[in-house]
């Protein structure tokens, strides 16, 4: 035990990886809503389909409920201001959108 305190202390976590990162884990929960399927995911992300549904489990995504991170973003704004349109996680900027500026007047 001691062993085990002394590895947190330095930061250190044990356990086995995970085996789809933040940021691919993002990237797929927005390929699903916005309408592809689990098995064409599989392909272009080079996931296992038992581990995509293990991980989509694990995050608690499901089919429809437009959440990033875990937090409902359906209808949520940009730094929540009513006067800039709602935060579309599903699609890329265009040249159409606003661009927001932070910290210049």
């Amino acid at each position: 035990m001691a062993g085990l305190a002394a590895a947190k202390r330095r930061g250190r976590r044990g356990g086995r990886p995970v085996a789809i990162g933040a940021e691919k884990m993002l990237a797929i929960k927005s390929a699903l809503d916005g309408g592809a399927t689990k098995a064409a995911v599989c392909r272009t992300f080079g996931v296992k389909r038992s581990t995509l549904i293990d991980s989509l489990t694990r995050t608690g995504w499901s089919p429809g409920s437009k959440t990033l991170g875990g937090k409902d973003v359906e209808g949520s704004n940009v730094l929540g201001r009513s006067d800039l349109p709602p935060v579309r996680p599903s699609r890329l900027p265009t040249r159409s959108d606003p661009i927001l500026y932070v910290g210049v007047v």
